[in-house]
């Protein structure tokens, strides 16, 4: 999550080598990073003032729902969701000692 996407494009295509593709996505900016022709990550604004810029660890699933259930049975906690999006199904949870991360099913990548 970034205040500048433009800004952050230029840095980790200059530094990492990736490359940034920033398509329209249910009505905001979403740009995905692609690494050697695969899709590997995305970036988008921050959704609200006051959130700093950084990274959001996500996890690809096939069923967002049992996920959550096992984050739980597990001393996991779920912060938000599941809730449907735009590209697909998605919650986010913190481990049993706090760090955040989210699990997301997508119907699909977001291109350009």
């Amino acid at each position: 999550m970034t205040t500048d996407i433009e800004g952050s494009k230029e840095f980790y295509e200059a530094v990492v080598g990736l490359e940034g593709h920033t398509a329209d996505v249910g009505g905001m900016d979403y740009t995905t990073w692609i690494a050697g022709g695969r899709p590997v990550g995305g970036m988008m604004v921050t959704p609200m003032e006051g959130i700093p810029n950084h990274w959001h660890t996500y996890f690809g699933t096939d069923d967002v729902d049992a996920i959550c259930e096992k984050i739980t049975a597990n001393g996991g906690a779920i912060h938000a969701g599941p809730m449907d999006f735009s590209l697909g199904r998605m919650a986010t949870a913190a481990d049993p000692y706090g760090a955040s991360f989210s699990v997301m099913q997508l119907r699909e990548w977001p291109t350009e």
